[in-house]
């Protein structure tokens, strides 16, 4: 396998294992709807921890790619909308199991039962589809973002300092 073939495989390894990690970060939430205990209390929170965990991610995918030389910015645009589609489809599909549907409904206190079950199945499709696309437009823009800021900070061999790959060759 040629040299570039091999920087091509693993430029796209780096992104396979960035989007694994990143998509586990951003859906890892959803469990909390299982239980009445987590459902409303912590779920906030989560989110929010999430947002900045994956803003590293992105910054770190875009430090990792500029390293070796790869365009950032699309590559993060395109992973986002992708993490955030997806992400989104398991949330969406996780708090609509029966286990989630019992905890939401054992948050409102007062409400009867076929009301609270009629009010998470009202537009059900519509909702989802609308949190997927919704979702992917701001992650992909803040995937964007984060790995083309990310990359800003990596430091270019000057005209007289050998690359890591030109080490690498002489060495």
């Amino acid at each position: 396998m040629g040299h570039s073939k091999q920087k091509g495989v693993f430029g796209l390894a780096l992104v396979i294992g960035y989007g694994t990690l990143l998509f586990l970060v951003y859906a890892a939430p959803a469990l909390l709807t299982l239980s009445p205990l987590t459902y409303g209390r912590v779920m906030s929170l989560a989110h929010f921890v999430v947002f900045l965990v994956s803003i590293v991610g992105f910054v770190g995918l875009g430090h990792a790619l500029a390293r070796r030389g790869r365009p950032r910015f699309w590559v993060g645009v395109g992973l986002g909308g992708l993490i955030g589609a997806l992400g989104t489809a398991v949330t969406q599909y996780v708090s609509h199991l029966p286990q989630a549907e019992t905890a939401f409904i054992q948050q409102l206190h007062g409400v009867p039962r076929e009301a609270a079950v009629t009010m998470l199945h009202l537009h059900l499709v519509t909702s989802i589809i609308l949190s997927i696309l919704m979702n992917a437009v701001i992650w992909a823009f803040v995937g964007g973002l984060a790995t083309w800021w990310g990359g800003l900070v990596v430091r270019r061999p000057t005209p007289d300092q050998p690359t890591a790959e030109q080490d690498r060759s002489a060495g």
